[in-house]
């Protein structure tokens, strides 16, 4: 306890609400886990998340010193047997997974001697510390669901192994310690969503909360040792996007939000007649159900756009803010699900509320304007497609560079393994796709393990390690032209449609046919001119025509 013996001091230990406790090096009074306790853990996370085995159980000590040495031996009482378990805590938890082997015989066991089966893949895999990607943020995170130093240690040395520039871990000082200790220095961090969600039309986001928000973003990393130059990059928001007509409420509400509409219109050149109205007190948004006439088409059509510009302008400010708490240019990213790239989507898609409103829809970020008013350093957006669709990267990129040199700034994505694998070295296609098309980072999402963050990591397919090393490998050797590098500027261009997409299905009152959100397939439940502009580049790129 402490690095000391624990002579004279009483501990408490705990499993699934049942406790014992013990005093000096003695064994603890016998903690029973029956059918109640299962139960109870079924119906908790991560359990109510997994398809299978294992479950994920921890043994808490109350008021754990680091280090803390923890023996213990769980019985098995279908079978009778004993597993001895072992733990190095820094806190007070220590993970065991409980499960079924091929036989269907009971298993148990440690997080970190669970994990070991996912370390085999990258047997005589060393991606050496002068050879890996130095200037690349190539980020994963290790999560380590217990407070064992050897779970955490272990898994922080595999991925430096396989040759990632940065690993994404909490603001621990002790778990900073181990990155140091692997010949780690930078890490990574996310939020799902900056102060105000997409807007700041909630009073309480000040300029000056933001910067607060800013400050305890750094701060904890700070605290636990890191430079600011270690945070390799920072994720502000997952997937964003609003929904009408309920937003239009949170805009009304706030005096100054609708000054900056009225701003805004006025910077289109628009007078109140033409919107419909006799003075700017009177124009308020409107949805898709209101647009009947010239004016109000007017009205509709920049509303909509307001919604985007303003969104934008909020992550731009809140942007500036981590750039100040950090460094300036600090890859700061927002990832987008809209593959199509849409800002407006109609109908009551999602989770909308107002299944039934005519004016039902879902907003999201223009990426060209994004770009242009620097909602982000970097653009960003994701996969989740099969390794046979790799060569979509290079759409997705061709819009990313595009976007990103309104602003000066760089783009980067989200590479997903647990989708990869059905074809070989396809991950490594997906890599070399976003770097060869002038990426400036990778993020994969996400190791793991499973049991730790169900349903998003790629631990069981562990065997595409040695593959993503390889990209690491490739990246590293030609990193000295690649990282300064852009791809020449291309005589070709197809124009992106920004404009009429405010008008589809229009003359359907309720719709639900146009998907964007997390539709991967460009050409399913889309519109042919949107479909046209993925066609037009993919044909362009059979006959190897950049665009």
């Amino acid at each position: 306890f402490g690095g000391q013996a624990p002579e004279g001091k009483k501990f408490s230990f705990g499993l699934a609400g049942v406790s014992g406790t013990a005093e000096g090096t003695q064994w603890c009074t016998e903690i029973k886990f029956g059918r109640p306790q299962a139960e109870a853990t079924l119906k908790g996370y991560p359990a109510i998340y997994m398809s299978g085995w294992p479950v994920v159980l921890r043994l808490t000590v109350q008021g754990a010193a680091d280090p803390t040495l923890v023996e213990a031996e769980l019985t098995l009482a279908e079978t009778g047997g004993v597993v001895k378990l072992t733990g190095e805590l820094f806190g007070p938890s220590l993970g065991i997974l409980v499960w079924r082997d091929d036989q269907r015989r009971p298993q148990a066991a440690t997080m970190a001697e669970y994990n070991r089966r996912y370390w085999k893949a990258l047997a005589g895999v060393e991606i050496p510390a002068k050879t890996r990607p130095q200037q690349f943020p190539i980020i994963d995170r290790f999560i380590g669901g217990d407070d064992d130093r050897r779970a955490w240690q272990e898994g922080i040395e595999q991925l430096q192994r396989a040759g990632f520039s940065a690993i994404m871990l909490p603001p621990s000082l002790p778990v900073r310690d181990m990155l140091v200790k692997a010949g780690g220095r930078r890490t990574a961090w996310a939020v799902y969503n900056p102060p105000g969600y997409a807007f700041d039309f909630d009073p309480k986001v000040t300029p000056e909360a933001i910067g607060q928000w800013a400050q305890q973003q750094a701060k904890p990393y700070l605290e636990a040792g890191y430079a600011r130059q270690d945070m390799a990059a920072f994720a502000m928001s997952d997937e964003p996007g609003w929904y009408y007509p309920s937003i239009f409420k949170s805009l009304q509400d706030n005096p100054a939000a609708m000054a900056r509409f009225h701003r805004y219109l006025q910077q289109q050149r628009l007078q109140p007649a033409e919107l419909g109205a006799s003075r700017w007190e009177d124009v308020g948004p409107i949805g898709r159900s209101q647009a009947k006439d010239l004016p109000s088409r007017r009205l509709f059509y920049w509303t909509m756009r307001f919604f985007a510009h303003d969104s934008a302008r909020h992550f731009a400010v809140c942007t500036r803010a981590l750039e100040a708490e950090f460094y300036p240019g600090l890859p700061i990213f927002t990832n987008w699900n809209f593959f199509s790239g849409r800002l407006y989507v109609p109908g009551p898609v999602a989770n909308n509320a107002d299944k039934q409103s005519a004016d039902a829809a879902m907003g999201g970020h223009d990426w060209l304007e994004f770009g242009r008013l620097r909602g982000g350093t970097m653009l960003w957006t994701e996969d989740w497609f099969a390794d046979s669709k790799a060569y979509q990267w290079s759409f997705y990129c061709a819009k990313l560079r595009s976007a990103a040199s309104k602003g000066g700034v760089e783009f980067g994505g989200y590479v997903i393994p647990r989708t990869a694998g059905d074809r070989q070295d396809g991950i490594v296609q997906k890599v070399l796709s976003v770097v060869g098309s002038g990426g400036k980072a990778i993020k994969y999402f996400v190791f793991g393990p499973e049991y730790n963050f169900p349903g998003n990591c790629y631990s069981e397919r562990a065997a595409v390690l040695p593959q993503l090393a390889e990209a690491h490998r490739m990246i590293g050797a030609a990193e000295d032209v690649l990282w300064p590098g852009k791809p020449p500027r291309s005589e070709v261009a197809i124009l992106a449609p920004r404009s009429a997409e405010m008008w589809d299905a229009k003359e359907i009152a309720v719709t639900n046919q146009i998907q964007d959100a997390t539709n991967n397939d460009l050409n399913r439940a889309t519109v042919d001119y949107m479909a046209e502009v993925f066609d037009l580049y993919l044909a362009l790129q059979h006959a190897n025509i950049p665009a």
